[in-house]
């Protein structure tokens, strides 16, 4: 068991050391040299690098310490820790990898810079920490004003350094930073959720046990049964739940179809599915 979580720790702190390298070359490569600001510390960074020549690294020190040191509560002492550790890494990544603009175009640096940005900051999250930036703001600022939820100030923040973009260079470049940083967030929702997840099926039928039969010998995935009562009829019903992969869709509703075409399927979208024929669970 020690062993195992030995390796598990060891594992995220080497998705923290690539995630924040990775993040720090979409800075440097892309969305730096482009003048396209994907909101957060690093976005304001990148104002401040183009109008005072202050670095992108320094600001982003500059800007999570103190938050991380106000958030200590909230955050907890492993996250602190792990986070103040990756801010630092990020910013150590735009010092070392040399700042030169791999695409001329602004849309190409928005495109490819967004998107490593997220692939970095999601193996960062997966590690075990974050970066801070507008997450952390929010959070702090939602406990002053409780009124505007904490997604709702995180739009606020990025919307203020964004507008302060189109401003500062034009227009343009701030519809940019809204396209960075759509695919940046996108990116980091697939790094944390994985190209595997699925499908959760609730199926009512009276044909339910035969179904559930068929679900367990074809797909070999594992069928709850519910016990539930309509509304309206007053009857009592049989549920059943299933997990599946996306892959694995289309043969459920044949085989439901097949059996009982009149059977009523709900489905839902399950972002991770832990468990047997799906992820491990990971020990932390």
């Amino acid at each position: 068991m020690k062993k195992q979580k030995k390796k598990t720790v060891l594992l995220d702190y080497v998705l923290l050391v690539v995630g924040a390298f990775i993040a720090g070359g979409a800075l440097n490569l892309f969305l730096v040299p482009a003048k396209v600001v994907a909101g957060g510390a690093t976005g304001l960074g990148t104002i401040l690098y183009h109008t005072l020549g202050l670095s992108v690294g320094l600001v982003n020190i500059l800007v999570n310490l103190p938050l991380f040191a106000l958030g200590y509560r909230e955050v907890g002492k492993e996250l602190f820790w792990r986070s103040i550790l990756a801010t630092l890494l990020l910013s150590a990544a735009t010092y070392l990898i040399p700042e030169v603009a791999l695409s001329q175009n602004a849309m190409l640096s928005s495109v490819y810079g967004g998107a490593a940005m997220g692939l970095g900051l999601g193996l960062v999250m997966r590690g075990g920490a974050t970066t801070g930036g507008s997450e952390l703001a929010a959070l702090l600022l939602h406990k002053l004003i409780p009124q505007l939820k904490v997604t709702g100030w995180i739009f606020v923040i990025d919307a203020v350094i964004i507008l302060a973009a189109g401003i500062i260079f034009d227009a343009e470049m701030a519809l940019y930073a809204i396209l960075a940083l759509f695919l940046t967030t996108k990116t980091i929702d697939l790094v944390q959720e994985g190209l595997d997840s699925g499908k959760v099926c609730y199926i009512i039928s009276d044909q339910s046990r035969k179904i559930a039969q068929l679900l367990m010998e074809e797909l070999e995935r594992g069928v709850t049964l519910l016990s539930a009562r309509g509304m309206y009829s007053g009857e009592d019903k049989e549920v059943l739940l299933c997990a599946v992969t996306r892959m694995q869709l289309v043969r459920l509703k044949r085989i439901v179809t097949r059996v009982d075409p009149e059977a009523f399927v709900i489905l839902s979208n399950a972002h991770e599915v832990l468990g047997e024929g799906f992820k491990p669970h990971v020990l932390k």
